[in-house]
């Protein structure tokens, strides 16, 4: 299983950001887009447009394409009581056909939008979140590290101590 949220769109900063590999524009605003993972699948919303239409489609289509050539010709065209039945399954046909083929890209599924406010988060960061090992709060733009579930957060020094206050494997080597 993998992660249900995709980035949709970002807005970012009108201005660039020095680092040791060039410049980048930081993101201000990102949405994401979270599938609702309704099939089973993380991909229900068929974010790359890889699920096809049913065949049954197609063949339908081939179907009624023979009878065209039979009931749009005379002794049936026009005012035949054929023709007239047929008419009606022709135009339920190409309104199917035309449906099927217009699809909305899951980036434009404003129902299932996320979004995530940069300077809100750092602010809420510092202002109200603790480290979960050793209570402390965090500094100004500082990076912490989380577990999968986002319930968990702590600084990078706290986490060579685990949850129980007993050094980890890895830290004991060191």
């Amino acid at each position: 299983m993998f992660d249900p949220l995709t980035v949709a769109l970002e807005i970012k900063y009108p201005w660039k950001r020095k680092s040791s590999l060039g410049s980048y524009r930081e993101a201000f605003i990102t949405i994401w887009h979270k599938d609702p993972c309704k099939d089973g699948s993380d991909n229900s919303c068929d974010w790359h447009g890889s699920k096809k239409r049913s065949p049954a489609i197609d063949e339908m289509g081939t179907a009624i394409r023979d009878l065209e050539t039979i009931l749009d010709n005379r002794p049936f065209y026009p005012d035949h009581e054929a023709h007239l039945r047929f008419k009606k399954v022709h135009e339920a046909y190409w309104n199917l056909k035309l449906k099927s083929k217009f699809r909305l890209h899951p980036r434009w599924h404003v129902w299932h939008w996320r979004i995530q406010v940069r300077p809100w988060q750092v602010f809420y960061r510092w202002a109200f979140e603790r480290c979960s090992i050793c209570k402390k709060g965090f500094k100004w733009q500082e990076e912490v590290m989380g577990n999968w579930d986002g319930n968990r957060t702590w600084h990078f020094g706290c986490d060579k101590v685990n949850y129980i206050g007993r050094p980890t494997e890895t830290s004991k080597e060191k």
